[in-house]
């Protein structure tokens, strides 16, 4: 984890694999993110809870044990306090039903394995076009 910096925005990677999870949160890191990893969306439910401010951004894995990312961005979007918050999906398909059910959810998508500066640039655009709708009250 990095210090916190009133000029970094917070992001949330939800991600069971530990060596994914630290290379995400090491990638973002370098972007100048303040970047928190848990390994489930239970876990992740319970960080929201737990932490403050919210994160600008999530960055989920859809495939996890306790619970996965389909059932934790459902959750996500029925707590009017986190469902405004944008949500990125890893994905090693990125095809088919992964695609569909990113449209459905309201996701943007990456494929993995990406490139570092692939993975910061759709952050900030994530974060960006969040910020976009906020202000035009989306």
């Amino acid at each position: 984890m990095s210090d916190a910096s009133p000029l970094r925005l917070r992001v949330l990677v939800v991600e069971d694999d530990d060596d994914i999870r630290a290379s995400v949160e090491q990638c973002l890191e370098d972007g100048e993110f303040e970047v928190f990893g848990v390994a489930n969306g239970e876990a992740a439910l319970a960080w929201l809870e737990e932490n403050s401010p919210p994160p600008a951004l999530i960055v989920l894995d859809l495939m996890m044990p306790v619970m996965d990312g389909f059932t934790f961005r459902r959750a996500q979007i029925a707590d009017v306090r986190f469902a405004s918050i944008p949500v990125l999906l890893l994905t090693a398909d990125g095809e088919g039903a992964e695609k569909a059910l990113s449209k459905e959810l309201g996701l943007a998508l990456i494929r993995k394995p990406c490139e570092p500066d692939a993975l910061v640039r759709a952050a900030r655009r994530a974060c960006d076009a969040a910020h976009e709708r906020m202000a035009h009250g989306d």
